[in-house]
């Protein structure tokens, strides 16, 4: 259940139900920073795992209750049943009870890092400072040392990465690009740990100077900017020249126009299959119109030739 009801009480309502609602993110969209640092999201995860024989005379039997009773309408299906327990996917589940996802919030873990599935522009990799609780829309990365994290994020958000993930990524009409978790697992970046306190240093400030670019008026060329200074900094450590960054960014820039392009294709051939359809349709109805046509013409009518004879009608 992605926002409470109205008549939900708000955060002033008894501590005993405040904690078993948790914040969640469930788009980048609502991102407009490279750090999540404010628990109010505006939209809340049931965190429950008891029983309503448990919740009597609680907030929070009365919110289950609601969302038991409402109409909901079925992913894909164009149905909707009544209740949010007799969703296809939630019976699926098997929770027990239907509303308890702490089990499974727990099983995969709060990720300190976070990259949206679907990007176009650009790629970006957001610190979960505050410990937000994401969805489907993102893919959750954990390190194995959070001492690491800010260097570990300039790394991520360098043009370096970007490449390597549009060059895995699927593409979708309008360019858009999705990744899989499988290819954020075998993604190949530098590890941090074998980097020198005075490299991961120096990526970690650079991290900070990227996340204080969104609080500027014209935060597009401060980001830039500061992506060219982390670019840099990892040329340096890979012993990597100009050319070789002159050469990723062309790279990149080629790979972003070929998928926005092959994203364009796409569109254009749905449209035409659409067109042919509607084409192939359009004659079927033409043709069908015709027949029936003739034969009221052939029931109304006799042919010239019938009635001058043949010779009479070939002459005229």
């Amino acid at each position: 259940i992605r926002r409470p009801p109205r008549s939900t009480p708000s955060n002033s309502s008894a501590a005993s139900d405040v904690y078993k609602r948790q914040p969640i993110i469930t788009t980048p969209r609502k991102l407009n920073k490279l750090v999540i640092d404010d628990p109010n999201t505006g939209e809340y995860v049931l965190y429950c795992d008891k029983p309503k024989e448990f919740l009597k005379n609680t907030n929070v039997i009365k919110y289950i209750e609601y969302g038991e009773k409402v109409k909901v309408p079925v992913r894909k299906k164009g149905t909707e049943v009544v209740g949010y327990n007799n969703l296809p996917r939630v019976k699926q589940a098997k929770r027990k009870p239907w509303y308890n996802l702490v089990k499974e919030v727990k099983a995969k873990g709060i990720a300190p890092i976070l990259l949206p599935r679907r990007m176009w522009k650009r790629v970006f990799f957001i610190w979960n400072k505050s410990n937000i609780i994401d969805n489907q829309s993102f893919i959750g990365i954990i390190p194995y040392e959070k001492d690491n994290v800010a260097s570990m994020l300039a790394i991520l958000n360098s043009s370096i990465i970007e490449f390597i993930i549009r060059c895995k990524a699927h593409i979708y009409g309008g360019g858009v690009a999705e990744l899989k978790p499988k290819d954020v697992e075998n993604l190949h970046i530098i590890d941090v740990r074998k980097l020198s306190e005075a490299d991961k240093a120096k990526l970690s400030n650079l991290w900070y100077k990227l996340v204080e670019c969104y609080s500027q008026d014209r935060y597009e060329v401060c980001v830039e900017k500061t992506i060219h200074e982390i670019d840099r900094t990892l040329f340096e450590l890979l012993k990597l020249n100009q050319d070789d960054m002159n050469q990723i960014y062309h790279t990149i820039k080629e790979v972003f126009e070929v998928q926005r392009g092959v994203g364009r294709e796409k569109e254009v051939i749905i449209r035409t299959i659409e067109y042919e359809k509607e084409e192939k349709i359009r004659k079927r109805m033409q043709r069908r119109s015709m027949k029936e046509k003739g034969r009221a013409d052939k029931g109304s009518f006799i042919t010239l030739d019938k009635f001058f004879g043949n010779k009479s009608s070939k002459q005229s």
